[in-house]
């Protein structure tokens, strides 16, 4: 009989552990969908994650920071650039990127201030500025381009996402 055993054998530990396993860890990030003009058209920041998907770039708060703070600094580590939020928009994702896991990233939109553009090789490989009918096209997964159209639509965007861009 182990020593936490009861006597009629109730092994408590085991228990502890098999709760812990239902347990669901919850994590919190912050992001921006990032817009600027080149050359007199709409393009919008995206980042190509260590996990071979294009979103938009996101990482974990931390303490002390507000979500904004949080957004600000992930676009700045992760792809070299300043911004600013520009509206109250915001929209979250809830998913779960590992079993007993689940993540919520609010995305706020943002503007671009300065710098220039360069992954952070340990968080993302590639970094880009495409048209929003592009950018449409690489995002995987169906709430990134939820959250996207309705940023869109928050910023009055005349065009058309779902569509193809034509090369000039």
């Amino acid at each position: 009989m182990s020593k936490r055993a009861n006597k009629h054998n109730y092994d408590f530990e085991n228990k502890k552990a098999k709760r812990r396993k239902y347990e669901v860890k919850h994590e919190r990030s912050c992001g921006a969908i990032v817009f600027r003009e080149i050359d007199n058209e709409l393009r919008v920041l995206l980042v190509q994650h260590s996990a071979s998907h294009w979103s938009f770039p996101k990482g974990h708060v931390e303490c002390g920071e507000t979500d904004c703070e949080t957004a600000i600094r992930e676009v700045k580590e992760e792809t070299g650039i300043d911004i600013e939020i520009i509206s109250d928009f915001s929209r979250a994702s809830t998913y779960s990127p590992y079993p007993g896991a689940q993540k919520t990233v609010t995305f706020f939109i943002g503007e671009y201030l300065g710098g220039s553009l360069r992954p952070q090789l340990e968080e993302v490989q590639r970094v880009a500025w495409l048209k929003p009918e592009d950018s449409m096209k690489y995002l995987v997964f169906d709430r990134d381009r939820e959250i996207f159209s309705d940023a869109l639509q928050e910023i009055a965007y005349k065009g058309n996402p779902n569509s193809e861009s034509k090369e000039d």
